[in-house]
């Protein structure tokens, strides 16, 4: 967990703040005095509050989003909201950010007056080695050959 942090992840500290909530949750309900009946998530987050959400992602790509700031936004515990996100999306906020980030990044490659740095500081990402490794892992290809091809 301390490498990744220290290595500037794609998906910025949401990613460690995603591994510390995990690690907490483990460590309390396996060495906690007591343990707490597990609730059920079938639904996932309210309608309204993933919105809320998911605009609020939009609207802040660029920057350094964490678990704890969209929790907020929820209103919910981090953990909550990880579950409960996790279940409405399919997936974990960080994935999700991060998958959100190369889609914006891909709009902006195909405007040919952008270059590729531009597309991916545009979309979120902190230098062009880790847009163009996580480019190539999401998408198959480095940014160049998407917009070639």
């Amino acid at each position: 967990m301390r490498a990744e942090l220290a290595d500037d992840s794609p998906a910025g500290r949401l990613y460690g703040e995603s591994l510390a909530t995990a690690l907490a949750v483990y460590v309390a309900g396996r060495y906690g005095m007591r343990r707490a009946a597990r609730r059920s998530h079938r639904g996932g987050m309210p309608a309204r509050r993933l919105r809320r959400v998911l605009d609020y992602i939009g609207g802040n790509l660029t920057g350094d989003l964490g678990v704890t700031e969209l929790a907020r936004v929820a209103g919910m515990s981090p953990h909550y909201f990880s579950e409960l996100f996790r279940k409405s999306v399919g997936r974990p906020p960080h994935q999700y950010v991060l998958r959100q980030r190369i889609e914006r990044a891909k709009e902006s490659l195909r405007n040919p007056k952008r270059s590729v740095l531009e597309a991916g500081l545009s979309a979120g990402f902190e230098n062009p080695s880790h847009f163009a490794r996580a480019f190539r892992r999401l998408v198959g290809a480095t940014p160049r050959q998407f917009r070639a091809g």
